[in-house]
């Protein structure tokens, strides 16, 4: 049967999720359109069931999930500029819609097999990547860029122009996509046939190669932990798994030597000027200090860029200086400075959840790691794309826990 005709059998929500999936690669206006048009189709596929009946754990699961973006519906009621805090609360949405989304299709008889969608998110991420690549031949590096901050800056960021991504938004995603990869190689290794091995592989090595360029460092910290459990839990022979370690460590020196997107990142660690490193430095001492203030309750949603601002002007004269603001770069930081103790125990506690139901679900363990590992340096629920792949992605493998996927002993 070829695709179209599988097309045809699949429903309304199937192919809408198919749709909504594609949020990284199109304009956020048409992402959030895409979402809502799978948002809709769950309700309607919800209200054609009949006989309906939610599991308790899927409604604790759900109240969890949503616990994070209520925060920011209350705190409207207290606000003193709503349309402020509005903005804030309209792109928190998503984290309130996908789980309630993924709740009502639970309860229907269609079937959402997460494997289905992460393959297919990998397959349009190759696609994307190579255009990339494909538009940064043609077009080059700017000379300005070139000047200012040497290949490593000129290459993140004409990639940044060309894909409409933040580097580090972009990276996560890739590590993500080879770890799917990874994965469905190692799952399926007798089943496919060599012309979709080579295809496979080829794909595997051009996203790693982009991403050691992007150089997006928790991205690579992330896949690297990833992949190390992914060579424990697929592969039995303990030869093979120190051969590929070996190899691994040697790819990974060699890459810091000949990348200079690699090399310019980790020079950033020792060097006394501002840079990456240095400047979260003084953001996490700036975001302490706010936690400090009031611990309990937070500073507010309100006062939080306020008086990150005002304290880096007694720390830090560059950051001062600067023409846009520098949020916490850590999402536990952000939340505990907005909302107090229980903002950082809401998040925790939905981590903890999605560490829970990966024991059903090996790739959900390792998107786990990932966005963990993200939001140690990034606020990763600050902007859309961040907040699609958490509600998304999260949403479909909590609801969603096939007996394939379990992981092996």
């Amino acid at each position: 049967m070829n695709w179209i005709a599988q097309l045809k059998e699949k429903s309304l929500v199937e192919i809408s999720l198919f749709l909504a999936l594609l949020f990284p690669f199109v304009p956020s206006k048409f992402a959030s359109l895409l979402f809502f048009l799978f948002t809709i189709s769950s309700v309607i596929a919800f209200v054609k069931a009949k006989n309906t009946v939610f599991k308790w754990n899927e409604i604790l699961v759900f109240g969890i999930f949503i616990f994070i973006p209520l925060m920011y519906f209350f705190q409207l009621i207290f606000a003193d500029d709503i349309g402020f805090v509005w903005k804030i609360v309209e792109r928190k949405l998503a984290l309130f819609i996908a789980p309630l989304a993924f709740l009502l299709v639970s309860t229907s008889k269609i079937n959402l097999n997460p494997l289905t969608y992460v393959r297919f998110f990998f397959r349009v991420m190759v696609i994307f990547v190579v255009y990339c690549i494909l538009q940064i031949s043609l077009q080059g590096f700017h000379s300005n860029y070139l000047q200012s901050g040497g290949f490593a800056f000129a290459f993140r960021t004409t990639i940044e122009e060309i894909s409409k991504l933040h580097p580090s938004y972009f990276g996560l995603f890739i590590a993500f996509s080879i770890l799917i990869g990874m994965d469905e190689l190692f799952q399926d290794w007798r089943k496919l046939n060599k012309l979709t091995k080579v295809w496979m592989s080829f794909s595997l090595i051009v996203l790693l190669v982009f991403l050691l360029f992007l150089a997006a460092r928790m991205a690579l910290i992330g896949l690297i932990l990833s992949s190390v459990i992914i060579l424990h839990q697929r592969i039995q022979s303990w030869k093979i798994k120190v051969g590929v370690f070996f190899i691994a460590i040697t790819c990974f020196v060699v890459a810091m030597v000949l990348i200079p997107s690699i090399s310019s990142r980790l020079n950033e660690i020792n060097s006394t000027e501002n840079n990456g490193t240095s400047i979260r430095t003084t953001i996490w001492s700036c975001a302490t200090q706010l936690i400090q203030e009031n611990p309990i309750m937070g500073v507010g949603l309100e006062n939080v860029q306020h008086k990150l601002n005002v304290c880096y002007e007694t720390k830090n004269e560059y950051l001062a200086t600067l023409d846009h603001d520098y949020n916490t770069h850590n999402e536990f930081l952000n939340q505990w400075a907005s909302f107090g103790i229980i903002g950082c125990l809401a998040l925790l506690i939905l981590l903890g959840a999605f560490f829970y139901y990966s024991k059903k679900q090996f790739i959900f363990l390792v998107f786990s790691l990932l966005i963990s590992t993200s939001m140690l340096t990034e606020n990763l629920l600050e902007r859309q794309m961040g907040i699609f792949f958490v509600a998304i992605f999260g949403g479909l493998f909590v609801f969603n826990l096939p007996n394939n996927y379990t992981i092996k002993k």
